[in-house]
């Protein structure tokens, strides 16, 4: 066994929970956000500028929200969730697979060091 399916399951479930219908937005790049206990004003590298509600927005240390991205920082997330419950020198990567339709997805490995 490489690692227990159920405690994976549980980290993706708790990560994935953050996610859930939430819009989410890039920290880095061009990017500027002003967030207060209400709403998040945002500006876009493109200069466009939304304001949202705090509790809708998620947002996430990357220069744009694309799927590689995602991906990435999500399996970089996992591997940091992992690290802090259990130790995970029997593992050399983590493979993540996202989707953003049926037939386009992005394919990622996170390798451990």
């Amino acid at each position: 066994m490489i690692f227990p399916f159920e405690e994976l399951i549980a980290t993706v479930r708790r990560i994935c929970e953050e996610l859930n219908n939430k819009v989410l937005l890039a920290t880095g790049g061009g990017n500027v956000y002003k967030k207060d206990s209400t709403s998040i004003e945002y500006i876009s590298a493109d200069k466009k500028r939304y304001v949202l509600p705090t509790d809708d927005v998620t947002l996430i240390p990357v220069e744009e929200v694309t799927i590689e991205a995602l991906a990435s920082w999500l399996g970089e997330r996992i591997v940091a969730e992992l690290r802090m419950h259990r130790d995970i020198e029997n593992l050399t990567g983590v493979e993540i697979t996202l989707y953003e339709g049926q037939q386009r997805g992005c394919n990622i490995i996170v390798a451990l060091a």
